[in-house]
């Protein structure tokens, strides 16, 4: 894939008490540029100057990774951007750029969060110094209402009377404008949560704590901005983040609660979720990250580490979710895929797709022909467990487009694609996929994966505790490999020229039994 890492070229130029955390993000487009090269992709940073819609729409690559926190400096204009992505219909990761809006002003995110059902701290919004502060429950974090990475969080964030609150609040208001969030403050233990969506399925990533032992003494525990950001300092040593070890009930309230703060939020390819778990064990949402920092070392990119999931692996994963579903041209008429068992009317149509992919050799037609025969036979005999499973998509197409793509056809159900697959000799739940196949002028309109979750519901519903796939490691299979990874498959091993000098077989594979969201 050739893919632009986009982020805000003003971030370079950085000045000010907070600006580690703003340059912060060129080094992130460069290891992630990097690492993608390492992977085979065509990448290189993108910064976004002044003219940054000429250069979206001039914009050639597959995937636009959205690293863009910022626009000419002003993390307001951050929704802007991916607005641009969406004029000039560009692949892009990450969040849309209404779920971008909505997470920047944490008032809203605390509406929609409350209206989901989503626990968060007791507290209101405050637009000015002088207003009333009566009835908030004390002590109280406060916080900038339109910021991120801590910007405006220190050791004087916890007030506990109405003098020092207001005093915080109109520091606040002085430095950033805006409002003020004001919250209950929860003196628990702080957890993130990171999510990874492959478009289909949403994984939780196992969560993560910030260990505050080596806390500075009688400080309150607070991921403050230092604690960020500046190596040198007490708070940053003092809080590292650890894998959280939580027993099985805590465990499931704070996926869940994680979960459902995501998608109330309507976040898709990756995000981050922090919590903070009172006395009684209720985990409550203080801030939902939409494109959480995705340096080597930060938080997301630590979780996936502990989950199998190396750097590279990670942001290529990423990628090619957003590859997965770049916009496709329109389709004509009223057409639909529809998912249906293999009848013989459907083998001399699959076989010519097979040959129309100009992906296979003779040898490997004459075996998918017989296949397929094989497949035909076993359906007709209504065999309760045959060697070879299979399922067929079904495009019903308009009579126009029918006529346009195979003139003198009239509309009807026609096969578009298949997949087959079957149980693994000598074992008990490992399902191998041998084959999936759509025909090219269905090509981008999601029939691959429609195909694939069908197998593995199916493999799964058998027993089946993993579905491997297989292919080669060509160039010429690039996209191939990027359609396993952005379908939530991981890269289980690879046999050096196995089929042939210089061509490797590159196995996948996706677990089936794991709980829902994991």
């Amino acid at each position: 894939m050739l893919v632009d890492v986009a982020y805000d070229a003003a971030a370079a130029k950085a000045e000010g008490p907070e600006a580690t955390a703003i340059a912060e993000v060129v080094q992130t487009a460069e290891a992630i540029a990097d690492a993608l090269r390492r992977l085979g992709h065509d990448a290189r940073p993108l910064p976004l100057e002044d003219h940054a819609a000429a250069q979206i729409r001039a914009s050639r690559a597959d995937v636009i990774f959205n690293l863009a926190e910022s626009f000419r400096g002003s993390s307001a204009l951050e929704p802007a951007i991916a607005w641009l992505y969406e004029v000039e219909r560009k692949a892009y990761t990450g969040a849309h750029a209404s779920a971008l809006e909505r997470c920047l002003n944490k008032s809203v995110t605390r509406a929609l969060l409350r209206e989901a059902g989503v626990a968060v701290p007791e507290g209101r919004t405050i637009r000015s110094a002088d207003e009333p502060l009566r009835a908030l429950p004390y002590p109280l974090f406060l916080k900038p209402a339109q910021e991120d990475a801590s910007h405006g969080i220190d050791l004087g964030s916890v007030v506990h009377d109405e003098t020092a609150a207001r005093a915080r609040v109109a520091s606040l208001l002085g430095r950033f404008g805006g409002a003020v969030i004001a919250e209950a403050w929860i003196d628990g233990r702080e957890l993130n949560v990171s999510i990874l969506d492959d478009g289909a399925t949403l994984q939780v990533l196992p969560p993560a704590e910030i260990d505050f032992s080596a806390f500075p003494a009688g400080a309150p525990r607070v991921l403050t901005y230092a604690a960020k950001w500046d190596e040198s300092s007490d708070e940053y040593r003092g809080s590292p983040s650890v894998a959280a070890t939580l027993d099985d009930t805590l465990r499931a309230r704070v996926e869940a609660t994680a979960l459902a703060a995501f998608r109330a939020l309507g976040l898709r390819g990756y995000g981050r979720v922090d919590l903070r778990v009172d006395a009684a064990g209720t985990p409550f949402v203080i801030d939902v990250n939409p494109n959480p920092a995705l340096a080597p070392d930060a938080g997301l990119a630590l979780a996936a580490g502990r989950a199998g999931l190396d750097y590279g692996a990670l942001v290529e994963r990423i990628a090619c979710e957003a590859f997965a579903r770049a916009p496709k041209r329109a389709t004509s008429g009223s057409d639909r895929v529809c998912l249906v068992p293999l009848r013989a009317a459907h083998r001399d149509a699959l076989v010519a797709q097979v040959r129309a992919t100009a992906a296979f050799r003779e040898d490997e037609l004459e075996v998918a022909a017989e296949l397929l025969d094989e497949g035909v036979r076993a359906a007709d005999e209504g065999r309760e467990h045959p060697d070879y499973l299979f399922v067929v998509a079904e495009d019903v197409v308009a009579e126009d487009v029918v006529a346009e793509e195979t003139p003198g056809a009239s509309g009807s159900a026609r096969p578009v694609g298949y997949a087959c697959f079957g149980l693994a000799s000598l074992s008990d739940g490992v399902f191998d996929l041998y084959w999936i196949v759509v025909d090219p002028s269905v090509q981008g309109r999601g029939v691959g994966r429609s195909l694939l979750r069908a197998a593995e519901r199916e493999a799964a519903a058998r027993g089946g505790r993993w579905l491997v796939a297989e292919t080669s490691g060509m160039p010429s299979y690039e996209a191939t490999r990027a359609f396993y990874l952005a379908s939530g498959y991981v890269e289980l091993g690879r046999l050096p020229e196995f089929y042939r000098a210089g061509d490797d077989k590159v196995l996948y594979g996706r677990r089936l039994d794991l709980p829902a969201g994991a």
